[in-house]
């Protein structure tokens, strides 16, 4: 399935440990990262959400967008994109501590029916800052504007990790609002983030939905029973996932689930140095 034409996203990941080497570049600029799903907000001529969709163009349900839709903006014809509170455990519990959902606004291809793409980063950013914060309680708590920074990046992820935060996006300061891909991927803007790492026993090797690829289902022991967690999509081709059944993996992924399971979970290693017993949900608290 094709990406949304509005969708951008960063095409690498960094760790943070390489947040100085982006500061010293000195073209980049650094935006918080909230955990959720990324959504288009289309806002009609009458300045109400006509639609809030995902990456691929898919309507977000009446949970995900209870409050949102239909809200009425100060914002007639404009096109907003940010991270909606939804489809991650972190984004979930947030949204049940508050009562209510929210969107943090990173982009606006259009902005009060003004086309901005085709300009800098800055530009759009100053864009951002001046319409979206709105002076309606309503809009104002629903939606906000990401805060960044242009200096003392290290310091600057401290606070937003502090904050419940997922970690950084940079961008860099000339780059247009412009997919060059088909899976809207582009390089002028980084992901910075901590990985999660979990050791799994391997259960077993299933297969894809299409039934066109192998996949790895991973367990851990709770109460002395071996139970399955997730699935492991992301693995190395040249890799035997036949000879690692009943072994321990080393997997990393961006979040560890209240189930055990790794969001975006990916093959690191096989573990040797481990047996299975020691892979038990009461580990995951090491992590």
């Amino acid at each position: 399935m094709s990406r949304i034409r509005t969708y951008l996203g960063p095409k690498i990941q960094v760790t943070p440990d390489e947040i100085s080497l982006y500061e010293r570049a000195g073209v980049w600029a650094a935006e918080e990262k909230r955990d959720g799903a990324w959504a288009e907000l289309l806002i009609d001529a009458d300045g109400k959400i006509k639609s809030l969709r995902s990456r691929v163009g898919l309507p977000f349900g009446p949970d995900a967008t209870f409050g949102l839709l239909g809200l009425q903006t100060h914002l007639p014809n404009s096109i907003l994109v940010g991270e909606l509170e939804t489809a991650s455990e972190a984004a979930t519990d947030r949204y049940r501590a508050l009562g209510f959902r929210r969107i943090h606004i990173f982009d606006a291809p259009i902005i009060a029916g003004m086309d901005i793409t085709a300009r800098d980063y800055e530009t759009r950013r100053s864009a951002v800052e001046a319409f979206v914060p709105g002076k309606v309680e309503d809009v104002s708590k629903r939606l906000l504007v990401v805060r960044r920074a242009t200096s003392n990046f290290q310091a600057f992820y401290d606070d937003v990790m502090k904050d419940g935060g997922e970690g950084l996006v940079f961008k860099k300061k000339g780059s247009i609002y412009h997919p060059v891909s088909s899976d809207g991927k582009v390089e002028d803007w980084v992901r910075c983030k901590p990985y999660r790492f979990v050791d799994y026993v391997v259960l077993k090797v299933g297969k894809s939905a299409s039934g066109c690829s192998d996949n790895l289902k991973v367990g851990l022991y709770k109460d002395g029973k071996l139970v399955e967690c997730c699935t492991i999509k992301n693995t190395p081709r040249d890799l035997n996932l036949n000879a690692l059944v009943g072994k321990v993996i080393e997997c990393k992924g961006a979040e560890i689930m209240k189930s055990g399971a790794l969001r975006h979970g990916h093959y690191v290693r096989s573990r040797e140095d481990k047996l299975p017993e020691d892979c038990t949900f009461a580990s995951l608290a090491e992590n």
